[in-house]
């Protein structure tokens, strides 16, 4: 199934089930009047529009990625995307760190430099999801709206050419969804909820964590896709993915225990009898 296809309904289920939240939670009012709000600002605008040009993009790529076995590179370009977002942080939102995190940070991108060099060329397709993703994360950040209202728009405005691209696919008769393909249409449908989920709860988060805090816990995901490319669809991973892969993995578990220090000692200063307690 072309990436295309499967993308455009992944868009158009992740509205309906969008609205179908909306609507149970009762959440009309406040989706509504945050889109008015959106529409007064040319800016904010802009920055929704943008977004949601960054994560359908994203999301095509990365569709096209494991059609065509590139997960181990898919893997690398989620796994790049915490270091941009770390750059876009202090850029853009003037976050600040440590000194162990900072050496972290410059651990984990010595591991993509070192898989860069030895690739012998730049991976596009890793770099790509990492940017774009990155972007996304940054505008969600810079324009906060709820959740529910987020993802809505950010599948609203991909829907009308999402729309298009299935009722072509459908009346030509080389569309995968209907009930001849009972299996494939229940896959597309679930695309479109196991779409609006993470992103939801990733929408939320953006809006209580630090851009590079939510970039580093972002490894999570690449290590599992990683492992589903290694084992599952069997994907080369050299000695020199090894080494890459481990320098990142060290800058992470550097970069987070430093974070939960951190945090443990603002806790302390804030709340010190709770501690003591």
């Amino acid at each position: 199934m072309p990436a295309y296809e499967i993308l455009s309904h992944r868009i158009f289920w992740c509205l309906i089930f969008v609205i179908i939240l909306i609507y149970s939670k009762g959440q009309w009012d406040l989706t509504i009047n945050e889109i008015k709000n959106i529409i007064k600002n040319y800016r904010r605008v802009f920055g929704v529009i943008l977004a949601a040009l960054f994560i359908n993009s994203n999301w095509f790529l990365y569709i096209w990625a494991v059609n065509n076995n590139h997960l181990v590179d898919a893997s690398l370009g989620f796994y790049i995307n915490p270091l941009i977002s770390v750059l876009l942080g202090m850029i853009f939102l003037k976050e600040r760190f440590n000194a162990t995190q900072y050496t972290a940070f410059l651990i984990a991108l010595s591991g993509v430099l070192f898989l860069i060099f030895k690739l012998g060329h730049i991976p596009y397709i890793s770099l790509i999801l990492a940017t774009s993703f990155a972007f996304y994360s940054l505008l969600k950040k810079t324009y906060p709206t709820s959740p529910l209202t987020s993802i809505g728009l950010d599948t609203l405005i991909a829907s009308f050419l999402s729309i298009v691209v299935i009722i072509y696919f459908q009346k030509t008769g080389i569309g995968h969804f209907g009930w001849q393909f009972p299996i494939n249409s229940l896959l597309l449908i679930g695309a479109g909820v196991v779409t609006a989920i993470p992103l939801l709860l990733f929408v939320m988060a953006a809006k209580h964590m630090t851009l590079s805090l939510l970039g580093f816990i972002q490894y999570i995901s690449p290590t599992m896709t990683l492992l589903i490319g290694i084992f599952i669809y069997h994907e080369s991973f050299t000695i020199n993915h090894f080494i890459a892969f481990l320098l990142i993995w060290l800058g992470l578990l550097l970069f987070s225990w430093a974070q939960a220090k951190a945090y443990a000692s603002l806790e302390t200063r804030l709340h010190p009898k709770k501690i003591e307690n």
